[in-house]
């Protein structure tokens, strides 16, 4: 069923969710969570949403007495649909406060119905095919809000993932060696579409558009140390080296 569009909302559910397990022995270890988010906006709940999921997983491992190992991995995807609400120029509430007290939502008056703008362009309407309400006496950026929400039809999304792991070597008492990689990688984009539609004289387009946008980066960072701990009688002495790129 479609849904009908509305400007402000009394209720804007918040949904989290939250699931945590951890273990192990003697030799081993692991905690692992598991996350869920999904937010709706008060103003403009359809063209208002976000949504989230997250993993992570943490282990560390006693391979041998002398050699042990661990990670740490994080992934996070982000999905929203998002305007800016209290924009000065463009914005639903602004519009809203703003429309001209005599412009309906939806326009039903046949005198105005059987005349321009309504006979010669592609006008909005809603779910039931009734043509939004066009002011004929504010135009520039104040449009119909519910129009306006109509034809905004974007949405943006994020993949992350965050991790490292490392080995450690303790080959003679008090001389530990240790290497650790992380990496941070992201995935990142948007995308809109924009149809034929006529807001005002002002705001229309001709032409179906979309476009979208892709995105990616990594970091990474790898550190390689060694360390020497020794104590004699009352002293006690500690060296370090090591690189990191």
């Amino acid at each position: 069923m479609a849904k009908v569009l509305t400007v402000f909302s009394d209720d804007a559910r918040i949904q989290n969710n939250e699931l945590s397990l951890s273990g192990g022995g003697e030799k081993s270890t692991f905690y692992a969570s598991f996350g869920y988010l999904d937010q709706e906006g008060s103003v403009a709940p359809s063209n208002s949403q976000y949504e989230r999921f997250t993993l992570r997983l943490n282990s560390n491992h006693k391979i041998t007495k002398a050699i042990t190992f661990g990670n740490n991995i994080g992934y996070t995807r982000t999905s929203s649909v998002g305007i800016d609400p209290n924009s000065e120029w463009g914005a639903p509430l602004n519009r809203a406060i703003n429309m001209a007290p005599l412009t309906p939502v939806v326009e039903t008056d046949p005198s105005r119905l059987n005349a321009p703008p309504f006979t010669d362009q592609p006008v909005v309407r809603d779910v039931y095919g009734r043509p939004y309400g066009i002011s004929q006496n504010v135009f520039s950026e104040i449009l119909n809000p519910v129009a306006a929400l109509a034809v905004a039809q974007s949405k943006g999304w994020s993949d992350k993932i965050v991790g490292n792991a490392f080995a450690e070597i303790e080959p003679t008492t008090g001389l530990r060696l240790r290497s650790n990689i992380g990496v941070d990688l992201s995935f990142w984009g948007d995308q809109s579409f924009s149809p034929v539609y006529y807001l005002s004289g002002t705001f229309n387009n001709t032409l179906n558009d979309y476009t979208r946008n892709a995105n990616r980066g990594m970091f990474w960072l790898w550190e390689n140390t060694a360390s020497y701990n020794r104590s004699f009688g009352l002293h006690n002495f500690t060296a370090l080296i090591g690189t990191s790129a």
